[in-house]
């Protein structure tokens, strides 16, 4: 097509002209030409057909590369996850056996405390029982009514 374009516009010059004299001339209808042919999938079907599917295999390129950074980020937060729940477990264990532990030195500690306040309270309450012992004793069973001994008792009731 462009051999019989060319030739029906410039075969006779082209034939009986020297060097470069048909550029000024066919200028024109070349750079035409070459504007319609520079881009091949204008003028090719199958050129822009496969223009197309380069820029296809792209998209899915990129598409593919997203998808298996989605697949290592979902494995690396799976792995946290399974960390973390070994974690809690470790965690819970723990506190359960510290909660043991707290209770029973709580318990440990209430019964020190029950021990140290009975024997505050006998060693406070002990002698007092004795003295009312001995002084319902000495009620009930007056000493004999000497005047002396009388006037001791007296001052020893009064002593104690």
């Amino acid at each position: 097509m462009l051999y019989k374009d060319f030739k029906s516009k410039f075969a006779l010059q082209a034939k009986s002209g020297i060097a470069n004299s048909l550029t000024n001339k066919a200028k024109p209808m070349l750079r035409d030409i070459c504007m319609k042919f520079s881009d091949a999938a204008a003028v090719d079907k199958a050129a822009s057909i496969l223009q197309r599917v380069d820029a296809v295999k792209v998209v899915m390129q990129d598409n593919i590369a997203n998808m298996l950074s989605n697949i290592e980020k979902t494995e690396a937060m799976s792995e946290k996850a399974e960390e973390l729940n070994e974690q809690a477990n470790v965690f819970k264990k723990k506190s359960t056996e510290l909660r043991k532990k707290m209770a029973c030195r709580d318990f440990k500690v209430t019964i020190i405390l029950v021990i140290v306040v009975l024997v505050v309270l006998t060693i406070i309450l002990a002698p007092i029982i004795v003295r009312a012992k001995k002084a319902v004793q000495d009620y009930k069973n007056p000493p004999p009514t000497n005047s002396t001994d009388t006037e001791k008792n007296n001052t020893s009731r009064l002593l104690l």
